[in-house]
């Protein structure tokens, strides 16, 4: 019994140590950083918190400035970090890549759109109007794995 845990544990650490690996390294003097944000369980979508970590992706991503925002999320079930970086993909296309747990992914195509989480279709705001962080969610077009997944 010993030994299966013994082996149990390993094979998770040296799958952690593998998808840590897969992270590239960056040099974040480059990049402007903000956080880390502490969000606790009740913290809304229209929360201060979200909304400056909202403002500063969508601003950073559309004036093609290189950003950091670090968060942390406390759960019921425990606490999940994840990072948020503005840069241009392999392909010179200004993304933002969502790191968690070792692994990475990154979306080029961003839109704002209305905060109702529920709401299937999402609706996208126009690019022209003008609205407070805490009023609207950004969406990554192109995780064709989460169509409806929302960054903020």
């Amino acid at each position: 019994m010993r030994s299966n845990l013994v082996r149990v544990f390993t094979t998770a650490l040296m799958v952690v140590g593998l998808s840590q690996a897969q992270s590239k390294s960056r040099d974040l003097s480059a990049y402007d950083v903000i956080g880390p944000f502490n969000l606790p369980i009740r913290s809304g979508d229209d929360s201060p918190e979200q909304g400056r970590i909202r403002a500063f992706l969508w601003d950073h991503w559309r004036q093609q400035r290189r950003g950091v925002v670090r968060v942390r999320h406390q759960w019921v079930e425990g606490i999940s970090d994840v990072t948020y970086f503005v840069e241009p993909d392999s392909r010179g296309r200004w993304a933002i890549t969502q790191s968690s747990g070792g692994s990475e992914r990154s979306c080029n195509l961003i839109e704002r759109v209305e905060p109702d989480r529920l709401r299937v279709p999402i609706i996208p705001i126009p690019d022209d109007e003008s609205r407070k962080p805490e009023k609207y969610l950004l969406h990554p077009k192109c995780w064709k794995d989460d169509p409806n997944a929302r960054l903020w």
